[in-house]
């Protein structure tokens, strides 16, 4: 069974060490503390084991945004996204949600889209050579799937 629920502060550590790319180096851990303390991110459980983790915010236009989702490799394939993504729209049921993937990666893409996100745009330059697509979905309450 998939749960999906605020991250305290006693899954930090948890969190961390379930995304490989967390290093201080790149800034991840820092994130994952000041996502959690603020309240933004949400931990996905399957049989409750740690699987995979949200960050969500009204930061696009002040209209809720999906920043990150991060599955770990291990729980792919499995309803994670699809639950972290459906938790999100629950949180916002009045609200289009927004959010973005690389144009690279497919698998996001059809995620997004089997989960009724449309494309709505796309920014150039953020990563160099592979542009971000911008999504779209209608409020939870008009065809919640």
């Amino acid at each position: 069974m998939i749960t999906v629920g605020p991250a305290g502060s006693r899954d930090i550590e948890t969190l961390i060490a379930l995304d490989p790319g967390a290093t201080v180096q790149n800034g991840r851990i820092g994130q994952i503390r000041n996502w959690v303390s603020v309240g933004q991110c949400h931990i996905a459980r399957q049989d409750g084991e740690a699987a995979g983790y949200m960050v969500s915010n009204r930061s696009f236009f002040h209209r809720p945004f999906i920043e990150l989702i991060f599955v770990n490799e291990d729980f792919r394939r499995r309803g994670i996204g699809r639950a972290l993504i459906n938790h999100a729209s629950a949180l916002w049921p009045r609200d289009q949600v927004w959010s973005s993937t690389n144009q690279s990666n497919a698998a996001m893409q059809a995620l997004f889209l089997g989960l009724g996100f449309v494309q709505s745009g796309v920014i150039e330059n953020l990563d160099p050579g592979d542009p971000e697509l911008i999504f779209v979905r209608p409020p939870a309450h008009a065809g919640e799937r």
